[in-house]
């Protein structure tokens, strides 16, 4: 079955872009460790059960030969994952431990399914095991991970009789297609972006191209007090805490960005109106689409309503292109960013999830190295 996925097309040029470098910021890395090598087998054939449920996990992604789209073929036949290649090199270990990136580089052959790779390595005198799981985002985003290792975990310990039967994701990229006229989107978003001129570019920087690999990520985490006053916050002004955050957002990019009307990208969930079942779903769902916010007009009070107005109408709208999104505004198509940037001018950050798989099959999810 030929299916066409606006987002999907954007990874796949940036996929193309990377392929000179070796590299590909959207294949995301997993760092997992085992107590023995017995654990690690045995969590590669659960993960292959776990492939074989799912139609998006079995999918390769085709292009060249198939008109002016390309073809992402959702009818791929059962495939195996990567044998696990073993090595004794403790700087290969470290590489996959640290870094995320295989010996190879991080590009990975789209066109043969599956889109998940396993490279494992021995920890020098002991029994445990690293092993570094490759998942492209043409088929995974934040969710779909999630719900990829709640499957591996119940199969683990016996439970996959209560999980309930996998739905096609082709059925929701139709849904999702068919839900919203391009017209309308196309009339949103030039109410929205059709008198924007000029790009929003933090400290003035506009050249984000490039394969992602050159980003370093800093994230600060709000202390526990920080983090209740803005909730409280939100509830004195009855809207969500993503809302007041949207809105102190925008005032930094402002900030920043030296003026007061600002435009920059927010992610949306992508699974609010995919569907019955949709929460358990592997697959790409999310989006990023454009925010705007003019701080200079009115008050905190009336910049909290703008915003909680646009992020709801923006739900609506939450399976546009972003490309579409980009072509209502009246900024010039050579000054837009590209399909992996935000409207700020920001670009998505690679991160390495570790987990820690002990003998009692428990896993566990931190948000770094670890050096056990």
């Amino acid at each position: 079955m030929s299916i066409r996925w606006r987002l999907l097309e954007g990874i796949l040029f940036h996929h193309l872009m990377g392929a000179s470098s070796g590299e590909d910021a959207y294949v995301l890395p997993m760092a997992l460790g085992f107590d023995s090598r017995e654990r690690l087998d045995e969590f590669v054939a659960v993960l292959q059960k776990v492939v074989d449920r799912h139609d998006i996990l079995r999918t390769a992604v085709l292009w060249g030969a198939c008109g002016s789209r390309s073809r992402w073929s959702a009818g791929t036949p059962k495939s195996r994952c990567a044998r696990p290649r073993w090595s004794t090199s403790p700087r290969v270990m470290c590489r996959a431990w640290w870094t995320g990136c295989s010996r190879h580089g991080t590009l990975m052959d789209i066109t043969v399914a599956p889109l998940v790779h396993v490279t494992v390595a021995p920890v020098p005198g002991t029994t445990r095991c690293v092993a570094l799981v490759q998942v492209h985002h043409l088929i995974q985003d934040h969710t779909a991970v999630d719900v990829l290792f709640a499957e591996v975990q119940a199969f683990l310990e016996g439970r996959e009789g209560e999980l309930a039967a996998p739905l096609p994701f082709r059925n929701f990229v139709v849904q999702a297609r068919l839900g919203i006229p391009v017209a309308e989107h196309e009339k949103f978003f030039t109410t929205l972006l059709g008198d924007v001129t000029e790009p929003t570019a933090p400290f003035a920087v506009l050249d984000v191209r490039g394969d992602g690999t050159g980003v370093a990520e800093s994230s600060v985490a709000l202390d526990q007090v920080t983090a209740a006053s803005v909730r409280e916050a939100a509830r004195r002004l009855g809207v969500s805490a993503a809302t007041v955050l949207h809105v102190m957002f925008a005032r930094v990019v402002a900030a920043v960005a030296g003026r007061e009307d600002v435009v920059f990208g927010t992610v949306l969930f992508g699974r609010m109106q995919a569907g019955a079942g949709a929460d358990r779903i592997p697959g790409l769902f999310i989006n990023t689409l454009p925010v705007r916010l003019d701080t200079g007009r009115g008050g905190v009070l009336d910049a909290v309503r703008s915003m909680q107005g646009d992020l709801a109408e923006l739900l609506v709208h939450e399976h546009a292109p972003l490309a579409l999104a980009q072509r209502m505004s009246g900024v010039a198509a050579e000054a837009r960013s590209s399909p992996r940037c935000s409207t700020t001018g920001t670009v998505w950050a690679r991160r390495t999830p570790v987990w820690k798989w002990t003998g009692s099959r428990s896993c566990s999810r931190r948000s770094g190295p670890t050096t056990r």
